[in-house]
């Protein structure tokens, strides 16, 4: 009985001996595919809130970058279609629910694509990147992970994130969990619960994410016509988005353009016909996740309603009877 007890204590040592620092770990798959000359990601991304109107968006995203600064991300969901393309000259975005697209210099790597394209998310993303965001990490055990009919040994690595203050009243707080591949350290499978705090919110919303790649290929040719952007014929080209997204983080003061949009449950909502009651719009999101965005008419059942967009950020528009905006 000794014996066997000995041989289990060191096997079990042995292999907390071999595993990488969490920490180092979760910092390493977060810059790791800077460091390949070209890449092409496909990811399946799940989206919910839980809460009176529960919202689920399920989106696949694609991803083509070559270094330096060429790069293509494309979604679809229950809003349209959206699409970022950069060919190191200048860079467009084009949103199909708006028949809309912008072009701009262009961007080096999908974080700095993300804040000229979405000022608003500038705070949020300097904030995480100007400490360590995690509370505690911690390398839970192994696993595989199947992509492409391939498993593919991970290392699972568990994180507390710290509170993250999106704007001046609106907060975000959970826990990561990440599948990271033990070869090439790119995360193969992310989840994230979270918990949403704002001053407008009567009770916290509680989030959920999972992102899973379906396929990958690294330091391969990506076709230069990959990243030329031929807008639509019925597209027109503007300033910044107007209706359904508005690029300018400041809206205060200014009157909201009315639109109408339908809810998962088919019912059809008009900014017009909620004039002179209390309206609030959430846009919450991640790199690699979609984003919800919530109207309410009543302050108490507000009707779910999802769109696309990478990256975190928190914007509050509040409309009041006295002036209708």
């Amino acid at each position: 009985m000794t014996l066997r007890f000995a041989i289990s204590f060191f096997c079990v040592s042995a292999m907390a001996q071999d595993l990488p620092d969490a920490r180092a770990l979760l910092k390493e798959t977060s810059t790791i595919l800077l460091q390949h000359k070209s890449y092409q990601l496909d990811q399946q991304a799940i989206f919910e809130t839980q809460g009176s109107t529960p919202v689920r968006l399920d989106m696949l995203l694609k991803m083509a970058v070559s270094n330096p600064g060429k790069l293509r991300i494309e979604s679809g969901g229950p809003l349209g279609k959206s699409l970022i393309v950069s060919d190191g000259e200048h860079s467009w975005m084009y949103l199909s629910a708006l028949k809309q697209y912008t072009k701009t210099h262009a961007a080096s790597t999908p974080e700095s694509m993300v804040k000229m394209m979405l000022p608003g998310m500038t705070d949020p993303l300097d904030q995480i990147n100007s400490k360590d965001p995690f509370l505690d990490v911690t390398i839970s055990g192994e696993e595989t992970v199947e992509v492409e009919g391939e498993k593919i040994p991970c290392y699972v690595v568990e994180a507390k994130l710290d509170t993250v203050k999106l704007t001046q009243s609106m907060q975000l707080s959970g826990v990561e969990k990440l599948w990271i591949d033990k070869k090439t350290r790119l995360t193969l499978k992310q989840t994230m619960s979270a918990t949403l705090k704002a001053g407008a919110l009567s009770d916290p919303a509680e989030v959920n994410q999972a992102v899973s790649v379906v396929s990958w290929k690294l330091d391969n040719e990506v076709p230069d016509e990959t990243f030329h952007f031929t807008p639509p014929e019925d597209a027109q080209l503007v300033a910044e988005f107007r209706g359904l997204v508005k690029a300018n983080s400041d809206l205060t003061g200014q009157s909201a353009p009315d639109f109408k949009l339908t809810s998962l449950d088919g019912k059809e909502f008009s900014l017009q016909n909620l004039r002179g009651k209390f309206v609030l719009l959430n846009f919450l999101g991640n790199l690699v996740c979609s984003v919800p965005e919530r109207s309410s008419g009543d302050g108490k059942t507000p009707p779910g309603i999802s769109q696309t967009r990478l990256g975190s950020t928190g914007h509050q528009r509040r409309r009041g009877p006295e002036d209708g905006k």
